[in-house]
């Protein structure tokens, strides 16, 4: 009489375990390297934020000239210009106004050090000055105005610069983490160039990813390949 190792029915158990077992490996991987990548990515946000904020403070006492952007005498918007450009090679608009339109708005209580900070300093109505918010809720800038002049560290609590605030910017992901737009960078409201102006409120992503193992049996791997469970799918 032939006797069979494993009869259908075992078989098949197996099989399915076997499946299983390579789905919750895989799915763990990917969970890990995602991890991974936000710690990567805040790191980073703050590396940048810190190096925004030294050079900054190192350019202080540096005298104010109008229509210059460093490195030995600023105007306002020319001091933000040339410390993003030089401390991370960041490209800024080169007026205040512009640099305005540029941003991403964030509401007072966002604020981190390494965001924009903006006023309204005379009686045009629009964005006239511009400053490097560095935290405890003092800001750095080059003024032309006042009993002291040049790149100067003051408190948004000034009664002149509580006076003249008109708002918050942002131009670097947060220090937390990934962005919104790193996270979804097809969100809705922005303009061709992918600037959103200040001020415009950032709509609700189109799609959303579900969480958890749900999303990896419905929605499939998303970790690109980068595991080795994946790797031997492709």
């Amino acid at each position: 009489m032939e006797h069979k190792l494993f009869s259908g029915k075992t078989t098949n158990k197996i099989a399915f375990l076997l499946i299983m077992l390579f789905v919750l490996a895989c799915f763990s991987v990917c969970a890990e390297n995602k991890t991974v990548k936000v710690s990567s990515s805040t790191n980073k946000n703050k590396e940048n934020r810190n190096k925004v904020v030294e050079l900054a403070k190192s350019l202080e006492g540096k005298p104010y000239k109008y229509g210059t952007y460093g490195p030995n005498a600023f105007d306002c918007s020319g001091f933000v210009f040339y410390v993003f450009r030089t401390s991370i090679a960041k490209q800024l608009p080169r007026t205040a106004t512009a640099i305005y339109d540029f941003c991403s708005s964030i509401k007072d209580s966002e604020l981190e050090a390494g965001d924009l900070v903006f006023f309204k300093t005379t009686d045009s109505g629009r964005i006239s000055h511009v400053g490097i918010y560095i935290g405890n809720n003092k800001f750095i800038s080059a003024i032309s105005d006042g009993t002291e002049t040049g790149v100067l560290i003051r408190s948004l609590s000034d009664r002149y610069w509580k006076k003249t605030y008109y708002g918050a910017g942002r131009v670097l992901p947060s220090a937390g983490g990934f962005s919104e737009e790193e996270i979804n960078p097809e969100l809705p409201g922005e303009g061709a160039d992918g600037k959103r102006a200040l001020g415009t409120e950032k709509k609700p992503a189109t799609k959303s990813k579900r969480d958890g193992f749900v999303a990896y049996v419905i929605d499939g791997c998303t970790c690109t390949q980068e595991c080795r469970p994946c790797s031997l799918l492709w």
